[in-house]
């Protein structure tokens, strides 16, 4: 399966919200089956997820595809030399923890990421 693809739906959904599956065809220039089959295999693993058709839209019901945003979760640091900061993002983005500490980085590469791996442990 083509992962640029998995990844181009992943993209679109992320940046402009819930799609249907005909918007994403249409968006990725890929026929409406391969796109259902691509949408297939990321509500296998769980990283999106059908939700309610909006109120008010018109015609046949569409399936509305959205990030299931506690599929993955990344961690973010930012390192000074008096101040760390380490947090905790969704597959939105969303921020879902965040730690600060204020103290000096310990003067070995050891100690730093010792340091590091203790705030990411919190």
């Amino acid at each position: 399966m083509p992962t640029g693809n998995l990844l181009s739906i992943l993209k679109k959904i992320r940046q402009d919200g819930p799609q249907t599956r005909r918007e994403l065809a249409d968006y990725l220039e890929l026929s409406f089956s391969m796109v259902s089959k691509l949408t297939g295999s990321l509500l296998e693993r769980g990283l999106v997820k059908e939700i309610a058709r909006p109120e008010g839209a018109l015609g046949r019901p569409s399936d509305v595809l959205a990030l299931d945003p506690t599929a993955a979760y990344a961690i973010g640091l930012d390192i000074e030399t008096y101040h760390q900061r380490a947090v905790l993002v969704n597959l939105l983005g969303d921020v879902v923890y965040s730690l600060e500490e204020s103290r000096t980085l310990p003067p070995s590469r050891a100690g730093i990421l010792a340091d590091l791996d203790r705030l990411i442990q919190q």
